[in-house]
């Protein structure tokens, strides 16, 4: 599971921010903290993650720490302007958190479900959100907030993320792993992000399994990858393991993996 991802799409932010950085005075001083207060003076960055089920900000200085966390639903959202409506509310509600404003915001960082060409800036598609085709989500990005934005695929941000500042640092190939809504790799060979021919690179989702059931399943085509393991399936598997027992019943994904990790026999 990730759960680091809106983190990780802070770290590539901070490091545009800081190659863009405008000259900017003193802010004046106010009720906030010292290292606020220093953080607004250097400029913030924000960090997006839009998932199938979640959209997740959060607000980092210019070294990509990061200082605040919003999120909400997107189950209901279905338009690119809908998301962006939601990213701009999450925005602002952190700055009002921090004590900053506007003025302090030098970039901002987008992770998006499915194919994405980030040197365009455009989401080419993606299964889990109704009419994103053709998105050119940067642009709208830009105009609604006023500074520099990049998109790119999700995962292969938060594999971004992991090699610039997490436990890939200094790793040259690596797979990085996202179970989701559904599930997806981000790749890096020879210290280069991996993004394909058409940036499809680490869409893993529809490939066949071998010997797996034809078992028509919620997400994913009969017998693929995600069709198994991607998040939603894993917890119909595990309501269907738990027969009657309601309080396990309603367990999400991230909750099994949990429960997992800490070494519950269920």
């Amino acid at each position: 599971m990730n759960s680091s991802s809106n983190a990780n799409s802070a770290a590539p932010a901070a490091k545009k921010a800081r190659a863009t950085k405008p000259a900017r005075g003193k802010a004046p001083t106010d009720r906030r903290t010292g290292s606020r207060r220093l953080a607004e003076e250097h400029g913030l960055v924000v960090g997006v993650d839009i998932g199938g089920s979640n959209l997740r900000v959060a607000l980092a200085d210019i070294q990509g720490k990061v200082l605040e966390k919003w999120s909400t639903s997107t189950r209901a959202t279905s338009s690119p302007d809908m998301v962006i409506a939601q990213i701009v509310q999450g925005i602002d509600s952190l700055l009002r958190q921090s004590s900053s404003s506007r003025c302090a915001l030098l970039s901002v960082g987008a992770g998006a479900p499915g194919v994405t060409d980030a040197k365009a800036g455009v989401v080419l598609a993606t299964s889990y959100l109704k009419g994103w085709r053709g998105v050119p989500f940067q642009h709208l990005l830009e105009s609604a907030l006023g500074v520099p934005a990049a998109v790119e695929n999700d995962v292969r941000l938060a594999a971004l993320g992991e090699h610039s500042m997490g436990a890939a640092r200094g790793v040259d190939d690596f797979v990085f792993l996202a179970i989701g809504t559904g599930i997806a790799a981000g790749i890096f060979a020879n210290g280069k992000l991996i993004r394909g021919i058409n940036c499809t690179a680490g869409e893993i989702g529809y490939m066949y399994v071998p010997g797996a059931t034809e078992e028509p399943t919620k997400s994913g085509a009969p017998g693929s990858l995600e069709g198994m393991i991607g998040g939603d399936n894993i917890r119909l598997q595990w309501s269907k393991a738990c027969n009657a027992d309601t309080r396990l019943h309603n367990l999400t994904a991230t909750e099994i993996f949990a429960r997992a990790s800490a070494g519950d026999p269920m």
